[in-house]
């Protein structure tokens, strides 16, 4: 097994100490990374307003950090937008253009996940010049 979302919240293994079965393998485990990066964002964007996290509603490990980034923007009490991307060929313009109506996402958070591309801002359009904060290294 080899992940970068927590292995025991998405029900690959039953604990780190004693994940069950015969499994090995590793894990970055890096849960409090999502909310170091929506502070990073606060900190680097003056008067953020609202950060859209796009995320592949279909994977458990995006679900599992979404919800962690909807803690962190309530202690930072900064509203988030969902963006959620969903089947094999995700939506990516529709979920940029709905960041960008009504109430606009001034700063976008990736989370990947099987249907994300790390690299999504090639299909953004309009809202390409927005502060971008991935969860994996981009080229």
């Amino acid at each position: 097994m080899v992940t970068g979302q927590d292995p025991v919240a998405t029900g690959f293994i039953e604990s780190l100490a004693r994940p069950g079965g015969n499994i090995t393998g590793l894990t970055s485990l890096s849960r409090e990374l999502g909310g170091k990066r929506l502070e990073l964002l606060n900190d680097v964007v003056p008067g953020i307003s609202r950060v859209g996290i796009l995320w592949d509603a279909n994977a458990p490990g995006p679900i599992i950090a979404f919800k962690e980034y909807e803690t962190a923007a309530r202690a930072l009490k900064i509203p988030l937008q969902s963006l959620e991307l969903r089947g094999p060929n995700p939506d990516l313009a529709g979920a940029f253009q709905t960041a960008a109506k009504g109430r606009r996402v001034n700063a976008l958070i990736t989370v990947s996940g099987a249907s994300l591309n790390p690299q999504p801002k090639a299909d953004c359009g309009p809202c390409h010049k927005e502060p971008t904060a991935f969860n994996v290294r981009t080229k």
